[in-house]
C-alpha cells in the first residue's frame, strides 16, 4: 500500500468531521477483514493470511483512533486521516481480488460473491466521504453505481449545506442506504434455518423487499429530487428495522431463538444494527432540510 500525498491542512470543524467518520467506520473494516477471514476455507492460506493482516493493521490505527479528540494535536489526526485513506484503498485492491477469485471458484469461502460486493460498496462510502473533505466542494463518485452520480460529505457537515446542494445529497444518501439495508436484509434473510427459524426469515424478507421497493422508487425518479414523504418513509421503515433487529440480536444473545442460534454469528448482527443506526444519524440530519428543496 503506498503513501498518498500528505493532505493540506484541515479547517478545524472538516477534521473533527472526519474524525467522526474514521471512529465509526474503521472499526466497522476491522469488522469486515475478521468476517472475511472466517468466512474462507481452511485451504485458502493466501487470502487468510491477507484478511488477518487487514485485520491487525485496522486493530492498530481503531486503537489510535479511539484515544484521540478533535482538540488533539492536529498533525496527528491527519496523520490517522493519511493512515485510514492509505488502508481503505488497501483493502479495496483484496475486495476485488476476491469479487473475481470467488466468482471465478479460484477462492472458496462461505460468503458469496454479492457480500463481498456489499463490504466494497460500504469501504467505497467510506472512502469518498474521506476524499471528499479536503475543502468545501463535493466529492461526486460516478463510479459509485450505487449512488448513480451522488455526491457524500460526512455527517456532521451535512447540516451546513445550501440549498442547490441538498438535492444531490440526500438523493446519494436515500439511494446508497437503501441499498446496503436491502443487502443486510437480504444477508440474514438466508441465514436462517429453513424450519424452526422460518418465521425470523419470512419476517426480515418482508424488511427486504419495503427497502428495496423504496429504493427503486427513488433511484427510476427522472428529476432527481426526494419528496420528504419518501425521506420519512425511509425514517420509519429504518427505526422499524432497527426494533427489529435489536430484539433478534436479544433473542440471539441469550440463546432464546428457536433452534437457539443462527447461521450467523450474534455479533454480525450487532455490526448491522451500528450501521442502520448511522443511516438513522443521517436521515435525522437530512429531514429537517427537506423543504428547502421542494
Amino acid at each position: 500500500m503506498g503513501e498518498t500525498p500528505n493532505p493540506k491542512v484541515f479547517r478545524p470543524e472538516v477534521l473533527r468531521a472526519l474524525l467522526d467518520e474514521m471512529q465509526f467506520w474503521n472499526p466497522i473494516l476491522e469488522e469486515h477483514s475478521c468476517l472475511i477471514r472466517s468466512s474462507l476455507d481452511w485451504t485458502e492460506d493466501q487470502a487468510f493470511d491477507e484478511a488477518q493482516q487487514y485485520s491487525a493493521f485496522y486493530r492498530k490505527l481503531v486503537n489510535g483512533i479511539r484515544h484521540t479528540t478533535p482538540n488533539a494535536n492536529p498533525q496527528f489526526n491527519t496523520v490517522l486521516f493519511r493512515r485510514s485513506n492509505n488502508l481503505a484503498g488497501g483493502l479495496r485492491e483484496f475486495l476485488f481480488e476476491l469479487e473475481t477469485g470467488i466468482r471465478d471458484c479460484r477462492i472458496k469461502a462461505t460468503l458469496p460473491v454479492e457480500a463481498i460486493e456489499h463490504l466494497r460498496m460500504e469501504l467505497d462510502y467510506f472512502h469518498a466521504k474521506l476524499n471528499g473533505s479536503g475543502g468545501v466542494s463535493l466529492l461526486t463518485r460516478q463510479n459509485m453505481e450505487f449512488l448513480v452520480s451522488g455526491s457524500l460529505r460526512p455527517r456532521m457537515l451535512l447540516e451546513k449545506l445550501d440549498s442547490p446542494e441538498n438535492t444531490v445529497i440526500i438523493r446519494g444518501e436515500l439511494l446508497f442506504w437503501l441499498k446496503i439495508s436491502t443487502g443486510h436484509t437480504a444477508f440474514l434473510a438466508d441465514r436462517f434455518r429453513p424450519r424452526e427459524q422460518l418465521q425470523f426469515a419470512q419476517e426480515v424478507i418482508l424488511f427486504e423487499e419495503s427497502f428495496d421497493r423504496l429504493y427503486r422508487k427513488i433511484h427510476q425518479n427522472p428529476d432527481q429530487t426526494v419528496s420528504e414523504a419518501d425521506t420519512r418513509v425511509a425514517w420509519e421503515l429504518n427505526q422499524n428495522w432497527m426494533n427489529y433487529l435489536s430484539e433478534l440480536n436479544r433473542l440471539l444473545n441469550s440463546c432464546q431463538i428457536p433452534g437457539r442460534q443462527t447461521n450467523y454469528w450474534p455479533a454480525l448482527g450487532m455490526h448491522i444494527y451500528r450501521e442502520q443506526s448511522y443511516f438513522q444519524s443521517v436521515l435525522q440530519i437530512l429531514i429537517p432540510g427537506i423543504q428547502l428543496t421542494e
